[in-house]
């Protein structure tokens, strides 16, 4: 049964209290699944170690006999292989998947094993169990015939077992499968190319993307590699044989070289040096070489040989393990923990393996929002984020962020990778750069991430030069120019406009008859928007002429007379010019809202005045009607050409005498004035004509007739040429 809790089989000793305790767990001790851990492969299951406290967080039974461990970091598992099987664990201890090894190419491991044995040393048949012959290798090869590895990138697993190297993907389906003619001494991943590098014999070989394999370095025949390692802050392989510690970049280029007798494995210690295992001692070698110490860690515990070593790259130590018992180990060659293997004889579990989890990069930390540089219009803003780590998880309460140096309290909430902060205090509008780090549960924290914004939370300014709001006019094209008081986009009826650098702006619009709505809108770098709307009146309809019947021209006093339009003469507001034909002099005045003016203009006796309307659009009245004034003082005015004021008839059609007469004193202006109408008959009329000439012969204008005792006919006055027409019953 695999995955079940167990008794644990560690005796553990601490530097603190020199003494030894017996650690028994009927449960789980997690804290956190994805801590810093020790996993070790023991005969009878695996055990999570803290590595930062040496302290048991999780026992799994595997009755397996497991011989190898690996970590996969990106997919938070654990692979384990023995006794024919691959599993995989969670970090919690969870069976997730298992594939049987021995079906794949129809040999189990035993058979494996003895026939390995038999060719290598010609020993004949080999008894004993499958645990026994694994132990033979160990002890007479310096070998350990299976090893796994895991890439970092994609959780891709390579498993090797004596000649045959398995690849499985990260769920553990197989791949791929390749037989080697001797036994994989070791392997290791490559995270920069994503490449496995395979020890056999005296060459080191690299997979290739179509499964076969490339012999990269080939050392001499008495060379036999006893095991490699990947080094990722060197981007380099180290190799190790019986004589010699060396290292190699990814070409075959060797780089290093050193003597040292008796080395059996390598663990990188991530500062370009590495902690050697030989037989019995321990070494620390730096990255130029130098030896800072050699140990024997297991003096004294019985069976000395060292069987693995893995190193934490989070604080450079090492942990060591002999067949019962493991040692964690300073850079300084002092011991921090030991455990000892519990039982005695044939009962007692055997350490197998050693993989270790930490976690020694920060999370990944981008601001989303705001983004760098932007104008944002909120005195607290949302500031969100993108928290990633792909090892023990973000711990998002360890969330710091600076605001000008300075602390900023916020409230945060959200489901990873995204989180989002609120400011609880409110923020100036004035630029802002924030400094925001976070660390994962392991403790590491990331790199400062800086960003820079600006709050501005002022509505923009526009200025409107042209046109005024309620304007009239008769041109159909309107320009519109303005300004705002800052960097905008500003929109002309929803169209945008062009800015210059000084951020003003000019358009023409063509207008409709009618009512137009100029609607400006400001919408600065932070969102803020301001609108201005005028209203523009386009009138291309001309006015009505001046309406004679209620303009009046006064008498000349000193020169001058005064015109009055009555209400309604005029149209309301509009602009009213009078011209003097004779002197060519005008005068203007603006009408009253009730269509009534005033106007005062130099004239004399039979001068001709002209009056011109124009309306608030600039329109003049279609036709500008012109009144004749000439004014005699204390009379009045003289009265048009009849001719002038004749309606128009068709000369094939019969008139009366009446229809084509009345219009004397019925007409506009009349002619004859204070008529009154019934005294006039349809049936019998007549029209006097008469001339006035003064005692030089000459016109007199101005004379005033009318018929004697018959004021019922009103009167007249003489025209200019001193001639008068009157419209009066025949029998008078």
């Amino acid at each position: 049964m695999q995955g079940r809790q167990k008794r644990s089989p560690f005796a553990v000793f601490s530097l603190a209290l020199t003494l030894l305790w017996y650690i028994c767990f009927s449960s789980h001790l997690l804290a956190n699944d994805q801590v810093n851990a020790l996993w070790v492969a023991e005969s009878t299951g695996i055990i999570k170690v803290a590595t930062a406290d040496g302290s048991v967080l999780l026992e799994i039974e595997d009755d397996g006999d497991p011989r190898a461990v690996s970590v996969d970091q990106a997919n938070a598992r654990i692979w384990v292989y023995g006794n024919d099987t691959l599993r995989a664990y969670g970090f919690d201890g969870a069976l997730l998947s298992q594939t049987q090894v021995s079906s794949i190419n129809g040999s189990d491991e035993n058979t494996s094993c003895h026939e390995a044995l038999t060719s290598l040393l010609n020993l004949g048949g080999l008894n004993g169990s499958g645990a026994d012959c694994f132990e033979h290798v160990r002890s007479i090869l310096g070998i350990w015939p299976v090893n796994l590895a895991v890439g970092k990138n994609d959780g891709e697993v390579w498993l090797s077992v004596f000649k045959t190297l398995y690849q499985f993907d990260h769920t553990g389906t197989l791949q791929n499968s390749i037989a080697f003619d001797s036994i994989i001494r070791s392997i290791t991943h490559e995270t920069a190319t994503n490449q496995l590098w395979i020890a056999v014999a005296n060459e080191v070989v690299t997979t290739t993307p179509d499964g076969s394999t490339i012999e990269v370095i080939a050392l001499g025949r008495r060379q036999h590699i006893l095991d490699l390692a990947y080094d990722e802050s060197l981007n380099e392989i180290w190799v190790v044989t019986g004589r010699e510690l060396q290292r190699y970049t990814s070409n075959g280029e060797q780089t290093f070289v050193q003597s040292l007798r008796h080395l059996r494995q390598v663990a990188p210690d991530g500062q370009g040096g590495v902690w050697l295992a030989g037989r019995h001692k321990l070494y620390r070698v730096d990255a130029s070489g130098l030896i800072h110490f050699e140990m024997g860690p297991f003096q004294g515990l019985g069976l000395r040989r060292l069987i693995d070593i893995v190193a934490d790259h989070t604080d450079h130590t090492v942990w060591v393990a002999n067949k019962h018992a493991i040692k964690h180990i300073d850079r300084d060659g002092q011991i921090l923990h030991t455990f000892v293997m519990e039982g005695r004889g044939i009962r007692r579990a055997k350490i197998r393996d050693l993989a270790i989890y930490t976690d020694a990069v920060g999370p990944q930390l981008t601001v989303l929002s705001p983004a760098d540089a932007s104008y944002i219009n909120s005195q607290q803003p949302q500031i969100a984020f993108e928290l990633v780590d792909d090892g023990s998880g973000v711990d998002v309460e360890s969330l710091e962020i600076l605001a000008e140096g300075e602390a900023l309290p916020v409230e945060c909430s959200g489901t990873l990778p995204e989180w989002v902060c609120t400011p609880t205090v409110a923020l100036e509008d004035d630029p802002v750069s924030l400094s925001v780090t976070v660390a994962d549960n392991a403790g590491n924290r990331s790199e400062p991430v800086e960003t820079t914004f600006t709050i501005d939370t002022q509505l923009p300014e526009i200025t409107l030069q042209s046109p005024v709001d309620g304007l009239l006019t008769n041109q159909p094209v309107l320009t519109v120019s303005g300004s705002v008081n800052e960097a905008a986009m500003v929109t002309l009826n929803g169209e945008p406009l062009t800015l210059t650098i000084d951020h003003t702006f000019t358009e023409t619009l063509t207008l409709i008859a009618g009512d137009n709505s100029i609607d400006l809108q400001a919408t600065d770098l932070a969102g803020n928007t301001t609108d201005l709307s005028v209203l523009v009146v386009l009138d291309t309809l001309s006015p009505a002429a001046v309406d004679l019947e209620l303009m009046h021209v006064s008498d000349i006093i000193d020169g001058e007379v005064t015109v009055t339009g009555e209400p309604s003469s005029v149209e309301p507001e509009s602009k009213v010019t009078i011209e003097n034909q004779r002197t060519g002099e005008t005068v203007t005045t603006t009408a009253n809202t009730d269509g009534s003016f005033i106007l005062v203009i130099t004239a004399e006796h039979s001068d001709e005045l002209s009056v011109l309307v124009t309306d608030q659009a600039g329109n003049d009245s279609d036709e500008a009607r012109t009144a004749v004034t000439d004014v005699v003082p204390g009379v009045g005015t003289i009265p048009p050409d009849p001719a002038q004021l004749a309606p128009p008839f068709s000369p094939s059609a019969p008139v009366t005498m009446f229809a084509s007469s009345e219009f004397l004193y019925n007409g506009t202006p009349p002619v004859q004035t204070g008529v009154d109408p019934s005294t006039i008959s349809k049936q019998r009329i007549a029209v006097v004509r008469g001339l006035v000439l003064d005692r030089n012969n000459h016109p007199l204008p101005g004379v005033k007739i009318t018929i004697k005792n018959h004021p019922e006919f009103g009167q007249t006055l003489t025209r200019r040429d001193g001639q008068r027409r009157w419209f009066a019953d025949h029998q008078l």
